[in-house]
């Protein structure tokens, strides 16, 4: 009796190694490349990741890989519980299959995930006067010369990463904001625009939009002004 209780399970043993060996022979592999989220604590603002994509590759059939979207696939940093730079600074975190969500919700596994690590600059959040440019004009009124009523000296608040606003001032950068369109108008208008932080830049606007005067200025054309 005992003999075929243990034949039994040398059998049962072989066919669960037959089974996964099988299993191993039929998986395929996809490769996914997803952006890398980075969450920080409050007050605080991540400036990059670099790389700011990761290459997942799954592990699993032909069936369940096909029904993988890549919008389903997030790589996440949480740093809102590390331990971050009193002054803000540049941070290497690994990566590891603890970053990837939602990867075993169509039944594969995760063969693989590089970089294997990523670089994280992190920085505390401030809030700024940052000068604004003239709007430009698009088009041609329908009569005159148009005129942006502006001051130089107009700025908005931004709240973001200390270091990026110093350089901003440093440089004496001015953001930009949307086009006007003079076509058609003859006469004085107001009209709001919408200021842009430069590109790279992360962070918020107050107001995120700026009332603008443009005057359509009216000339009178006198032919022979000049006498003999």
């Amino acid at each position: 009796m005992r003999k075929d209780w243990k034949i039994k399970i040398l059998s049962l043993a072989l066919a669960l190694v037959a089974f996964a060996a099988i299993r191993q022979v039929t998986s395929e592999q996809r490769a996914f490349m997803v952006p890398i989220n980075v969450l920080v604590p409050e007050g605080w603002i991540y400036n990059f990741a670099y790389p700011s994509e990761a290459n997942v590759v799954l592990q699993g059939s032909k069936e369940q890989l096909g029904r993988v979207e890549k919008s389903e696939i997030t790589v996440t940093v949480d740093l809102r519980n590390a331990e971050l730079p009193k002054d803000g600074g540049e941070l290497t975190v690994p990566l590891t299959r603890r970053n990837l969500g939602n990867a075993w919700q169509q039944g594969t596994r995760t063969h693989e995930i590089q970089p294997d690590s990523v670089r994280v600059m992190v920085d505390r959040m401030t809030e700024m006067p940052i000068p604004v440019a003239m709007p430009a004009l698009r088009g041609e009124p329908l009569s005159g010369t148009p005129h942006v009523v502006w001051d130089d000296g107009r700025t908005v608040q931004v709240r973001s990463s200390k270091r990026v606003l110093d350089m901003l001032i440093a440089q004496k950068i001015r953001l930009e904001t949307d086009e006007i369109d003079v076509r058609g108008k003859w006469q004085d208008f107001t009209q709001r625009v919408k200021a842009h932080l430069p590109v790279g830049v992360s962070g918020t606007l107050s107001p995120e939009e700026i009332e603008v005067t443009v005057q359509i200025v009216k000339e009178d054309v006198k032919e022979g002004g000049h006498g003999e």
